[in-house]
């Protein structure tokens, strides 16, 4: 049987809870930072909700991951804290933070913003959807720079199509070289009525891309790839890839005619 805890260590423990909780609420300045790391989630609603508590230290706060969930909407209906854009922010890339309260400040990001909060693994489904949303709805208006940045660092699979058909050549090569790019982005890019004669060459050069199966049956599908190119992958495909084309009313033409002409060579 386990002794009864000392009683005075636990009117010392109290006496210190007590004493920080004093200066959680009554507090200014570096004596309020140290309590940023305090184990107590009294402490710390009391700390959030001290006016004398500064940006700085704030952020520190919110950037712990084990808050309680009053204590985030504490802060987000503080009309004076999150009126900054930091602390909104911040806000939204603690997973803990309710989807409720999130969605609020979604629309309000920047752009490299939006995409580093959607790449954040435990942030909310519809937090996520909403921060790719968001960035959709401002990629028409992106300098093309921009969009070469996104290519490169996005890792939502809507973006990555989006960029995959882009009009400008560097955008699309850029996409095609992001590691987190996977072959059925790719080939529901190739699928896309808008996808531009850039994409297909692109896809269609890449020693990446251009050996895999979905692909190559995309390519081949895909009304910009040169004839001389379709051909060239028919040759290389089994008889039951080369039965599905040659019924897919998505494939050229002649190439389905050569397919058929193919086939029967081979029967």
């Amino acid at each position: 049987m386990s002794e009864p805890p000392d009683e005075g260590v636990v009117a010392g423990a109290r006496e210190d809870l007590a004493r920080r909780m004093l200066v959680a609420v009554r507090g200014s300045g570096e004596d309020l930072g140290d309590l940023v790391h305090d184990g107590s989630e009294d402490v710390l609603r009391a700390l959030a909700a001290n006016p004398g508590l500064d940006e700085d230290d704030l952020l520190q706060l919110l950037a712990r991951r084990d808050l309680p969930v009053d204590l985030l909407r504490q802060v987000a209906t503080d009309v004076k804290r999150s009126g900054s854009y930091r602390v909104r922010l911040a806000l939204l890339r603690n997973p803990a933070t309710p989807a409720s309260v999130s969605l609020r400040f979604v629309s309000q990001l920047h752009l490299f913003d939006l995409v580093a909060v959607s790449m954040i693994p435990a942030i909310p489904r519809e937090v996520k959807t909403a921060a790719e949303g968001a960035v959709l709805a401002q990629v028409r208006q992106v300098p093309l720079g921009a969009r070469v940045s996104l290519a490169r660092r996005t890792g939502s699979e809507a973006i990555l199509l989006r960029l995959l058909v882009d009009h400008e050549a560097r955008v699309v090569e850029a996409a095609l070289a992001n590691p987190r790019v996977t072959e059925a982005t790719v080939a529901r890019a190739l699928r896309d009525p808008m996808a531009p004669p850039h994409t297909v060459d692109q896809v269609a050069r890449s020693s990446r891309w251009s050996v895999r199966r979905d692909i190559r049956i995309a390519i081949v599908r895909n009304r910009h790839t040169p004839t001389g190119r379709a051909l060239q992958l028919v040759s290389t495909m089994t008889r039951d890839e080369l039965r599905m084309l040659s019924r897919d009313s998505a494939v050229p033409a002649q190439i389905r005619s050569y397919i058929v002409a193919t086939m029967g060579k081979k029967s």
